[in-house]
């Protein structure tokens, strides 16, 4: 049996460029690793592929991503033999913090080493953009910029670590929902992409909070007005900046310290069922 960590992510930003022909959007993101995650398990079986998961409502079937990925793959590299998968899950669902693509990500890593297979992580990336946007990044994580349909990844450094805190509302946001809800309102924002890599790069925190931004923030917040006031509160209890993730509903906060972060944990774990103080990280998928 092999156990993989399967971290989340976050978007420092994102924006909205144009809808493709085909009905799906360019999308040009800031993605970076956080210090937690699921636990992926994979067990090898003589045929077919098998899905359980420790969380009530999460699909065990072809409806998951990490079924998708481990058919992408038995496809892909004629694979007779099949895989057992279970997910323990920490990443909640409809949160915009990437956990059926980390789970995705986390089984085709698998699968490369249970299987033996000698494919690069570059292949497997472009593999991975079957899946969906933000799986490509998922392979290796850290921190990139990924633009197209999130298949095209830049993969960037910064010099260091920062404290996040994440919170969700209770209320999840379909990914489907938020880019239909953008489409039909045409909501004009686009944040600055090019200078938040910059300081993203260059270390500057301040203007990183300050450049924080999310074109579907405001289509969210419209199927959702919880997104907005977290984003609030996290200011209100410190955070340099706020800013939704993904489509979200979950957004994060930004901030200077420890001392502050924990801070700001303690003044809203009780109000929100699922606060998470964590790190940003220099990689998606660690072996345990």
């Amino acid at each position: 049996m092999l156990r993989l960590k399967a971290r989340a992510k976050i978007n420092w930003a994102l924006d909205v460029c144009a809808l493709r022909e085909d009905g799906y959007h360019e999308v040009d993101l800031l993605l970076q690793s956080v210090d937690f995650g699921d636990e992926v398990e994979l067990e090898r079986k003589p045929a077919g592929i098998s899905l359980a998961c420790d969380l009530p409502g999460i699909p065990q079937d072809a409806r998951n991503l990490a079924w998708r990925a481990a058919e992408l793959m038995q496809r892909t590299f004629s694979r007779e033999d099949g895989v057992a998968i279970t997910l323990h899950k920490a990443v909640p669902a409809q949160a915009g913090l990437g956990g059926g693509s980390g789970d995705a990500a986390a089984v085709m890593v698998g699968l490369r080493k249970l299987w033996e297979l000698e494919v690069e992580d570059e292949a497997l990336e472009r593999l991975a953009a079957q899946l969906g946007a933000d799986v490509p990044f998922m392979i290796r994580g850290g921190l990139a910029r990924a633009r197209g349909f999130g298949e095209r990844l830049e993969r960037l450094c910064t010099p260091e670590d920062w404290p996040i805190l994440i919170v969700k509302p209770r209320q999840g946001l379909p990914t489907a929902e938020v880019f239909r809800a953008w489409d039909q309102t045409a909501f004009p924002y686009h944040p600055d992409m090019d200078g938040i890599t910059r300081a993203l790069t260059q270390g500057e925190r301040g203007k990183v909070a300050h450049l924080m931004g999310n074109s579907l923030q405001k289509a969210a917040g419209a199927l959702c007005p919880e997104v907005e006031a977290a984003c609030e509160a996290l200011q209100s209890a410190g955070a340099l900046g706020s800013v939704m993730s993904g489509s979200g509903s979950a957004v994060l906060g930004l901030f200077a310290d420890e001392a502050g972060l924990d801070a700001a944990h303690a003044a809203l774990s009780g109000r929100y069922p699922i606060c998470i103080r964590t790190r940003s990280a220099r990689a998606s998928i660690a072996w345990l």
